[in-house]
């Protein structure tokens, strides 16, 4: 089994170090908090690929899909609770803005 050691450095003058660095400052175990962030970045980093690839693939089919106005199912509901609407088209948006 091998060490492995990897020296970093913190440019106090810069201010991303310096938050970076007083991260670390409060962080119980040092190593440990900086192993689990580069795992933790590294997993972030792998899900973004993987929504990007479904986001992609789900594009694609309905790009190549067609729709007939007549197929679609159409039913108007009068909606009596502008609150419960309000939360719905938020959640539309935010799912729109997320592809």
């Amino acid at each position: 089994m091998g060490v492995k050691f990897i020296k970093i450095r913190f440019n106090t003058s810069n201010l991303d170090d310096q938050a970076a660095l007083n991260v670390l400052k409060r962080a119980d175990g040092q190593n440990a908090f900086i192993k689990r962030a580069i795992v933790a970045y590294d997993e972030k980093q792998q899900n973004k690929q993987l929504i990007d690839s479904i986001v992609t693939a789900v594009r694609h089919a309905l790009s190549s899909m067609q729709f007939e106005p007549s197929s679609l199912p159409m039913q108007k509901e009068e909606v009596t609770d502008k609150d419960a609407l309000d939360e719905s088209m938020d959640i539309a948006d935010e799912f729109l803005d997320s592809l």
